[in-house]
Order: C-alpha cells, then structure tokens, then sequence
C-alpha cells in the first residue's frame, strides 16, 4: 500500500513579495505545499511571477497548490500549470489556461519571458476558466480532500423551487405582538395612570385667639381637664467635651538626698520627736525618718553632750543636688522652739537633678478654657428626641450641672501631653404634647361650632406661645400659653374626591361651589389631553385655602 506524501500549508500575507513566497516554499520540509491566499493577492496576479513560482518548485522538486478563488490568479495559475484549491478540502486542479495573444519575439528566450495579453474580446469568467472542468483534467491529491464520488450523488438543486422564510415570518408576527402590547400599555398609561386633578377650594375663614394658664405637677399621674393640670417630669442627659493639650508641668525626678543631724534639747522637760517631723536648714526642709528620745539637760546649762542630745537620720523632702548640704549647718525643727535644734556634723549626699515634664493644674485650666470657647453644648438634638417620643419641651426650665474634670494622666504624672475630659449634666422639664394639645384645644373648640367649623391645623401648638412663669418646684411650674388659630368651614376631602370623579371642570365647579363656606373653586387636570377629573380618589388632590377674617379673643 502506498502513502500519501505529506503537505505543508502556509499563508501568505497580503504585503509578500514573490521572493518572500519563494523562499517559503523552499524552506519547507514536506513535498506538496499548499499556498493559501489572502484576496486580491497582487503580487501573483502578474505572469511574472507566476512563472518564477513555477520555476522555483519545479528546481526543488516540490507541488504547489495555490488556495484561491481570485478569478484574477485563476488563468494565470492555467497559463504556468500551478494548482489551484477554493479551500484545503477541495480536490486541487490546474485551470484551464486563457486564450491570449502573445506579442512577437525574436528569440525563443524573450517569448518565454514576455507577460501574455488577455483577449479583451472575452468575458473574465471565460478566461478565469469558471467553466466546468473537463473530467481529464489534471489533478494533485491532497490528503485532506473530499470524496469527489459522495458529491456526484448530490442531486442538483432546484432554482426554480422557492422556499418561504420562516425567521422572517416570526420576526413580523413578535414585531407586531409587542407593539400591540405596547400600544395597550401606552394607552393604559394615558388613561389611568398618568391623569391626575387638582381642585383648590377657597373658604370663607376666620381667625379666634386665645389664652390660656395651665400648671405642671410632678406628683399628678394624669392629666386634670378641669383644673388644667398637667403631669410633668424632668428628663436628663450628659454633656461631655474632651480635648488635648501639650503637658508643660516640670518635676525633679531625681534622687533624695539624706545624712544625719544631732539635735540638742536645751529645754527643761525630757521629750521625743517623732518620725515624719520636718527640719529645716537654708530653706531646704528634711524629714526625720525615726523618732529621737532627748532627756532634759541639767539646770541653766546646755551642753552639746549628753543625755539631753540625740542623732536623727533625715532624708530631704524633694531630690536634687541643692539638697546635698556641707558639714556644719543649723537647723530648725518645726513645731518646736528654738531650745530645740540640730547640726549636722557632716554633709549631706546623695542628691541628684532629673527633671521631665509631667501634667500641671495650669495644663488641666487651659484644656477646660478650650473646651468652653470650642463651643457651648446645643440642646437641640437632646430637644428633637424628646419631642419624637411625644413630650413637649420647656427650655427655659432647663439647667446644668457644674461639670466634672478629670485628666488623663492626672497631676503629677509624667507626660508629654494631656486628655481632658470635661462631663455635665443638662436637665429640663417636659410634659406630654398630646396632654398640652388636648387642654389648649379645649378652649379653642368652645369657641367654634364643631358641625360648621373646624381648625384649619391639626397641631394646636403649632405657632402657639408658651411662656414660663413662677417655679415652685424643680417639676412644677406655671405656663401662659397664648394661641391664635384659623377656623375653616367643615369639609369632607375623602367625600369630595369620591363625588368629583369622572366630572367635568363646570361640573365640579358647580357642585362644590354650592357647598357652605366655599368661595371659589379652581380644577386643574394633567396632562394636558385629561378633560374629566379620575375616578381614582387616589389621583385628586384637594387644597383648601381660607381667607381670613378676625374673630373673637377668649381667656
């Protein structure tokens, strides 16, 4: 059985020249050699180098199969006898060669060389040989190639037979679909979502005013309508600042010096010192550190000697080196007379400097002065909770407590700067807005008919004044609460909306005009096509506008 020779493939670049093609044919390893082409390949569609192609294979005895369908390259690759492929799966053929006219040569080399005319008389196809091939033509196997017997059993296609696009028939149907839907959308939208009315009712108001005074208690547990008595109580919370400030305070850190001292009772009675008293020499001051036993010295004598005289250990109060006093000084004993005094026979050591920076009162004073000019505590966050759970406040009740200090590190300490933390406790008296409303509220509807006229504002303590008199106690206080209030007359907006929908302007106009107290109405519809109100209640919207007249003042 014999194989098939192996074949190499390599694509050319549009940008190739015919030396560059050669030299990559020659460079491959395999016999056959398949050139596939990029379109309009210009570099052999001349004759040329069609013919240096040919003679380059031919020289390293190689097949080329040219893989194009350029009907340029096509009578070309006839005209040399290069295959040609439309694809790697094709059977490659040599085309059949043009008919040209040959220019007249002297010699046989130069006709040989000299580029063929085509004949302009016959069409591109003719000459590219698109023609069906004969069945003798000659042929190159390639291993990948298809069987040419399966392709004659394909029975020739039908042109006359017209097949119906589908794709397109769905397309048209889900095209026409969705604008339906979309047109029912739209008009849905216009119809019922998007129409909306705005009637304003103008009303014949009036304005009543009045005054009232109504006591806090904190011992009552509800609220007196009567006697208008109201439950309050005080609510509390901490008012902190803390800054920072460099510490600047100095301290000798090091050590203490100490020695000893004899001391001399010159006075008449035996007695004892005892440990932890202070002696002082030059301003420096000493503690002794055991208790010294002195008898009582002989009458109207003193010696340096004797019973009467004892050696005490003393240690000074602060360290440094001003402590380390030489042999020889006098000193004092606090809370004692001059019969009772010492020396020390030798110096003083032990004394050394060592000074760091440690917190001072004067750091503690400056931190507190920036923390009271970095602003005062504002009360209206701790004000806007209260009134969120339902109290109202009194501010002027309010009062603080002398704040806390403290320091971290405290006096003394070492450090290089310092945290201080100021803490207060701000108190105020609150009561219950819906017991104010109600009291406040009774004195307005005494002055109004209930079944004709109504208070324009729900919130009776909106604009109202509420003034604090005398304090009997840190929860009970008077209260003159002064109110002036808009009287309107009694419209139901949820019977209005239910009784206007699906009225004209005129209509609307005409119906609520004849209502008690009304003045004036205005109907507005959006958008612009709507000519009726909805009959949604949801999508009217009703305004009621009073036009004030001044009423009666009650106390």
């Amino acid at each position: 059985m014999s194989t098939k020779p192996a074949k190499d493939t390599i694509y050319i670049d549009i940008d190739d020249e015919i030396t560059s093609i050669i030299d990559k044919v020659e460079a491959s390893k395999q016999k056959i050699v398949a050139l596939v082409l990029p379109k309009r390949a210009a570099v052999l569609q001349s004759i040329v180098n069609m013919r240096l192609l040919k003679r380059s294979v031919e020289a390293v005895d190689k097949s080329v199969v040219l893989i194009t369908s350029d009907s340029g390259i096509l009578p070309l690759a006839g005209a040399v006898g290069l295959y040609v492929a439309k694809n790697l799966q094709s059977k490659p053929v040599i085309p059949p060669p043009p008919e040209v006219k040959i220019p007249a040569a002297k010699t046989k080399e130069e006709k040989e060389e000299l580029e063929p005319e085509l004949d302009g008389e016959k069409p591109v196809g003719e000459l590219a040989g698109l023609k069906e091939l004969e069945d003798d033509t000659e042929t190159i196997a390639l291993d990948n190639e298809e069987d040419d017997a399966q392709k004659k059993d394909i029975p020739p296609k039908d042109k006359k037979l017209k097949v119906p696009n589908f794709d397109r028939f769905r397309k048209s149907i889900i095209l026409g679909v969705v604008g339906l839907v979309g047109l029912i959308i739209g008009l849905f939208f216009m119809l019922s979502i998007l129409p909306k009315a705005k009637i304003t009712i103008k009303t014949d108001s009036s304005s009543i005013t009045t005054q009232l005074e109504v006591k806090t208690s904190g011992k009552a547990t509800q609220l007196d309508e009567q006697g208008n008595i109201i439950p309050s109580q005080i609510k509390e919370t901490k008012q902190t600042g803390n800054t920072k400030v460099a510490a600047t305070g100095k301290k000798n850190v090091g050590e203490k010096a100490s020695g000893e001292i004899t001391i001399v009772n010159c006075s008449e009675e035996a007695l004892t010192i005892p440990s932890g008293t202070t002696v002082v020499s030059n301003g420096l001051a000493f503690v002794i550190q055991a208790a010294v036993l002195l008898g009582a010295p002989a009458p109207n004598t003193c010696p340096d000697s004797g019973g009467h005289t004892g050696v005490a250990n003393i240690k000074a109060i602060n360290p440094g080196i001003q402590y380390n006093l030489a042999a020889g000084k006098n000193f004092s004993v606090t809370g004692y007379s001059s019969d009772i005094s010492g020396s020390n026979a030798q110096a003083l050591s032990g004394g050394t400097d060592n000074t760091v920076t440690v917190v001072s009162q004067q750091d503690i004073d400056s931190a507190k002065q920036k923390i009271a000019t970095g602003g005062s505590y504002d009360p209206q966050s701790f004000h806007d909770q209260l009134a969120d759970e339902g109290y109202y406040v009194l501010p002027e009740t309010a009062t603080t407590s002398d704040p806390k200090i403290t320091s971290t590190p405290k006096i003394g300490e070492e450090a290089s700067e310092v945290t201080v933390t100021q803490e207060a406790t701000y108190s105020v008296i609150v009561v219950k807005k819906a017991d104010l409303t109600k009291l406040v509220a009774n004195v307005l509807d005494k002055q109004i008919d209930t079944t004709k006229q109504k208070l324009s504002s729900s919130d009776v303590l909106e604009q109202a004044t509420v003034r604090v008199g005398d304090k009997t106690s840190p929860t009970d206080v008077k209260l003159n609460i002064s109110k002036t209030a808009t009287v309107v007359p009694v419209l139901n907006v949820e019977s209005i909306k239910q009784s206007v929908g699906g009225k004209k302007r005129s209509e609307i106009q005409n119906l609520l005009g004849a209502l008690p107290g009304v003045k004036d109405v205005t109907v507005s519809y959006s958008p612009f096509w709507v000519s009726k109100a909805p009959k949604k209640p949801s999508k009217i919207t009703i305004v009621l506008q009073g036009q004030t007249t001044v009423g009666n003042e009650s106390n």
